[in-house]
Order: structure tokens, then sequence, then C-alpha cells
């Protein structure tokens, strides 16, 4: 100790304190030499004892009346020691710290040295007792140097971990910490220090980022949260920082709010969880708050081929595809908010000039459209429609049920663009209670069957009568059949109305006179009917029910509806023909009523359809058509009626043409009433 200081040592520092018994050996020589200089420093140890701290120095009778410093060096709760301060107060006495001292000067302009855990301990010399005269002895550069004696085995109570290095002599603390002092300034970050506004307000926007970006700047938040922990440490050994524990724990605590607030957004439905886009629950509520005096339409685009394209996309790539139409949809307008409904529509609000310039401006956005989206190095096609609802007040969810009605009735190729307001929905309300309305309707005898005559061109006898539906609805008046027909057809509800057909015309043709004679009932029977047995059965009950001879039922079969199962039809007809009625193929020449059907399915009468008939006289097109349809019957061997004859010239058209049968307003309109046709002028086709 005397040659280091000799040789000019900065500092000596005796870490040699111990919470044992101390057995060792008193040397007044050795005392005296550290009593006399002002370089040689004995360490005390804070120590904890049943949650009291304490602080240990050697013996005095070991180390004499030295000057003293205080390893101040508190853990966390891994083990580690992160900063130490350069000054500590015990018992009102002010001491220099163990890190403090071995920096000396350059220690008074700091309260606390962060540690920077990048050094190698082997880097650092290390002497055992034994060998230390000779290394005095040959060592250059012991002159400015400070020299730690600590305990050589890193046991129980001598003993520190360093973050990313082995377990060693607990004296390496305060090296690390000087040496870190030496080599310059460690920065922590910390949100109380001004100097780092700069990179909190980064961290700021990146969190703004986070709660109201797009789905995948969210996930990259999400992925980035569980690893701020790790973070802390890694900074800690690699980096030139540190954030400390605490600042990640303010990022776990941003971060459970940001998660806090998505599900809350979620939950309320004001984001689209797959696009990102405001819902069409926040659309309501801007709805709500807009000023009476505003004049803003509603807009909702669909997009035709939206499965298609999500079934072919990936999902990583799905937020492009929202990203890219949403763009289009802004030209000329960066600012526009666009909804979602989380599927195949977009909708926006827009301020109103005049419908030419709304429709002008969607023309141009049509023409964007036609123009493949880009994905990736992939081309997608987008078809686009726009129904706009031209209501400028309204609750929000009726105005948006307006908006997307509208695109319903949109094409691609006639009709992209629809404008509608409240009276266009009239129709739309009734529509949506009419299976009900029919139900009622029923129930109060609004709907009701009436019959017009079929007849014999070649003596005018009537031969057969058809039932046709019809609907006198109190409020609206007579309702087309064609159209509430239509309607159940779509809606896949027609067994109600069909029952209630054939029960009704078979019970009123029984009651009337016409149950005397050898004339035919026609029902007409909608195709979707043909899907199950369910038609057969009804058939088949009603007739034993009735006791109505089955060789004067003709059923006819009516292709508003295409037939989607031929196979499945054909087996149906089959066992109505097995029946004993006949089968009519209704409206033949218009629809999907033609040749293919009628070759595939076992039909004994074939209508020719009044569009045709009604233009005889006039059309040269339309004389052909029924020409060669009455032949083709003829060929065939089976009944020809030509629907729609309203003067005398075409009935003497269609006789000279070979047709047998006929029916149309020259021989009698739909009337309720069968035995009022007694009385018509024309001859009943008595009973043998």
């Amino acid at each position: 100790m005397v040659a280091l200081q000799a040789n000019g040592a900065e500092g000596i520092f005796l870490d040699l304190t111990s919470s044992g018994s101390d057995d060792r050996v008193q040397d007044p020589d050795f005392q005296n030499a550290i009593a006399q200089s002002d370089k040689v420093f004995v360490v005390g140890r804070i120590v904890s004892d049943r949650g009291q701290e304490t602080i240990l120095f050697p013996e005095l009778g070991v180390f004499g009346t030295s000057s003293r410093v205080i390893a101040a060096e508190r853990e966390d709760f891994l083990g580690f020691v992160w900063n130490v301060p350069t000054k500590v107060e015990s018992e009102g006495v002010l001491y220099d710290t163990f890190a403090g001292k071995l920096v000396g000067d350059a220690s008074t302009s700091r309260p606390h040295i962060e540690i920077d855990y990048r050094f190698d301990p082997g880097e650092f010399p290390v002497v055992s007792l034994s060998e230390l005269e000779k290394y005095v002895a040959s060592a250059e550069g012991i002159e400015g140097k400070s020299f730690v004696f600590g305990f050589a085995t890193a046991g129980k109570g001598t003993a520190v971990s360093l973050p990313g290095s082995r377990s060693v002599s607990r004296s390496f603390v305060a090296i690390f910490a000087a040496e870190t002092a030496w080599n310059g300034d460690f920065t922590r970050i910390s949100i109380v220090n001004i100097y780092h506004l700069p990179l909190l307000i980064v961290c700021t926007i990146l969190v703004v980022l986070g709660i109201f970006g797009q789905p995948r700047t969210r996930h990259f938040f999400y992925g980035l949260a569980p690893l701020s922990i790790a973070a802390t440490f890694v900074s800690a050994i690699f980096l030139p920082f540190r954030t400390g524990l605490s600042t990640a724990l303010i990022f776990l605590f941003v971060f459970s709010l940001q998660c806090m607030f998505a599900r809350w957004r979620a939950q309320a439905n004001l984001d689209s969880a797959d696009t990102g886009l405001p819902s069409l629950k926040r659309l309501e509520l801007d709805i709500s708050g807009l000023p009476p005096t505003d004049r803003k339409v509603l807009i909702s685009a669909k997009i035709h081929n939206f499965a298609e394209v999500m079934a072919a996309l990936p999902a990583a790539s799905r937020a492009d595809y929202f990203e890219g139409v949403v763009k289009r949809l802004r030209v000329g307008d960066t600012s526009l908010t666009i909804y979602s409904n989380a599927g195949d529509r977009l909708l926006w609000m827009q301020d109103f000039e005049s419908q030419e310039t709304l429709r002008s401006h969607l023309i141009a956005l049509l023409a964007i459209f036609k123009n493949p989206l880009r994905i990736g190095e992939k081309p997608i096609d987008i078809a686009i429609t726009f129904g706009v609802d031209l209501n400028f007040i309204g609750e929000g969810h009726r105005r948006i049920s307006i908006a997307e009605a509208l695109t319903e009735k949109t094409s691609l190729s006639a009709q992209p663009i629809v404008f509608g307001d409240e009276t266009d929905t009239t129709d739309d309300e009734w529509r949506v209670s009419l299976q009900s309305k029919i139900d009622n309707a029923l129930q109060s005898d609004e709907i009701f069957p009436v019959f017009q005559p079929q007849v014999d061109l070649r003596d005018r006898r009537i031969v057969g009568f058809e039932g046709l539906v019809r609907w006198n609805d109190r409020e609206r008046g007579f309702i087309s059949p064609s159209y509430f027909v239509e309607q159940c057809e779509q809606a896949g509800r027609m067994e109600k109305l069909q029952k209630f057909m054939l029960e009704e015309c078979i019970s009123k043709f029984s009651a009337s006179n016409a149950i005397d004679t050898d004339a035919w009932l026609s029902i007409n029977v909608s195709a979707t009917l043909l899907a199950d047995t369910w038609l057969t059965e009804l058939v088949h009950r009603t007739l034993e029910e009735t006791g109505f001879p089955a060789s004067r039922l003709v059923l006819e079969i009516t292709e508003t509806a295409r037939i989607h199962d031929p196979r499945t039809a054909g087996a149906v007809l089959s066992a109505l023909s097995d029946l004993g009625v006949e089968l009519s193929l209704d409206d033949f020449g218009t629809g999907t009523a033609g040749l293919e059907s009628f070759y595939h399915l076992p039909f004994d009468e074939l209508k020719v359809d009044r569009l045709f008939t009604a233009a005889l006289t006039k059309s040269k097109k339309a004389r052909a058509i029924v020409k060669h349809a009455i032949k083709l019957g003829n060929d065939l061997g089976i009944r020809v009626i030509c629907e729609g004859v309203e003067d005398e010239e075409t009935a003497k058209i269609l006789e000279s043409m070979g047709c047998d049968f006929a029916q149309g307003y020259l021989f009698g309109k739909p009337f309720h009433d069968l035995d009022s046709f007694e009385y018509s002028g024309l001859e009943w086709l008595k009973s043998n």
C-alpha cells in the first residue's frame, strides 16, 4: 500500500466490510500507514436488518481511523443496481460514496451516476495480494489511478449480479459507475426531464397513432407493448441510454388505456373492426347532430364483387383494398369522412348543390373505378354503384336504410346511379310487411278468385275456366297480381296463397253450374313450388276432400321465377300427372317459359302469351311466332290456348292458323261469379 502511494496512486479503497465476525489480526504499522495517508479510504456498506437500514464499517481495530466512504448501492427486485448517488447522509454526517470518491472532482456536478454496464469486467486488471508487490514493481502508469482492495471470491454477501454478465465481486458496481462517469454521460430517459421532451412528443404521437390509426398500426403497438419491459433491460445492457422500469410501466398504462378505448369504440360500434373506418352507428350520430338547415345528401356505394374479392385477397391485404377504394371516393375532397358497414357498403355525406352536379360527380367516380385497383402486383376490378338519399332531414337510421335500399335498385349496366327521397320509400315500407298484409287480406276476403272463360274457337262454346287471384286492398285499391305474386315468390312464401287459391277455386267451381258441364278448371301454380313434394300432397289431399275430378283440373305452371332444379320439378310434375290432373305451360314464349322447359317437363297444354296474341293484327313477327307455337302443339298432340284475344279479327286469324282454343276479353272479362257467364251469349259445353 505504501508502494502504491509512493508511485502516485490517486486513491486506495478498502472494500473489505463483512457482515460476519472479524477475526483478522491487528497490525499497528498497517494502521499507522492508513492514518497518515489522505488517499486511503475504507468502504462502508448499507445493510438491511428486518427493514432497518444501517451502515456497517470495518472494525477500527483492523483499519484504524482511516477516511470513510459508503457504498450506497440499492438493488432492484431483480438484484441489479442501476444508479448510485455521489453523496449520502447518515446520522447527520455527509459522506462521499464509494463510486463518487472513485470519480473524484467530476462527481461534484452530479447527484447520481447512471451505470453503463456495457463494459467487460475482464478489461479491468485484477491482482492477488501475493502478486501485488511484483505488480507494483513492474507496472507502469500507476500514477493517477485508483486501486480497490476487495474480496477475491464472489461469495455470499460479497458478490453482485451485473446485467448481461456473470456474478462478480461487489466492488465492480462502483468501478463501473466510475468508468461511466469518466467516459461521458449515460442518458436516462425520464418524463420529468425537459431535455427529453422531443422524444416524449414522438412517443405521444406514436401512441395517438396506435389509438386512432389503421388496424395494422394498432396491431404493431399491440405487439410492441409486451416487449417494452424486456426493452427496459436490453437498453440497459446494450444501448447508451436507459428508460427505467417506471417508463415501461407508464407505456403499459397508456397501452392499457388504448386497449380500453379501442374496446369501448368496438362495443359502441363507432369503428369498423375490419376496415378501421367509422361505422354506421357513428354515421347515425353524425346525422342526428346536423343542423336543421344543413342540406347534405347521403350517398351509399355498393361494391358488387365484394365477396369474391374478399375471398381472393389474403387477410393482410384487405386493409389495403379498403384504403384504395376510399382514396378513390375521396377524389376532390381528401377530408371526406367515409363510413363502413364492415361489408360491401361505404357511405358518406356530401353538400348538395343540384342533382345534375351530383350526378356528374358520381359519373366521374364511376369512370375512375373502371381502372383496376392494384394490391401489390395483383390488379383487382371494382364494380360499384351508387344510391343517393335526397332527404335532408330525418333520423339517421332511416336515412341510412333509404340510401342502402336505393343501392339495391341499381344495376352495373343499366342504372348505376339511383336517386330517391321519402316518397320513393312508400312501396319499400309496404313491401316489408307484405306477407302479413297477405295473411290479413286472406282472412278479410280482400284476396279472392275470379274466373275467365276459355272457349273453343270452332263453335264458341265455353270449354274451361281459369281461376285468377285478385287483391282489393282497403288502402291501396286493386293490387296487380304480377306484383304481389312475384314478391311472394322471391320471399319463398307462396304456400299459403297457393293453398287458398286451389281450395277456393275448386269450392266455387263445384258450387256453380259449371260443375254440371265438361268444362275444366285451370289454376295457376308457381314454379317455386316444384322444389319438393309439398304441392303434390296438397293437390292429392284437396282432391280427396272435395271429390273434385282430377281429370277436370289443369295446373298452369307460371314461370315468374325460374325452375332451378329441373330434375326435381320433373319428378313433382310426373307425380301430379299420375294423380290424373293436366299440366299446362303458361306464358309460353316469354321469360323462362321456353322450349327448354317444354322439352324436359311433361306438359299436356301450351298457353301462348298475350304479348304475341295481342299483336297479331300488326306484327308479322308476332304472327310467325304464334303460328309456329300452334303448329308445335298440334304436331305433338297437345292443346294450345292463345291468351289475350280482345277482338274478332284476332280470333279469326288464330282460327285460320289452326288454333282451337282461346281466352281473352272478347269472350269475357274475369269475374267472381261463374254462373254469370251463362248469360254472356256463349254456349256452355254441356256434360254428356
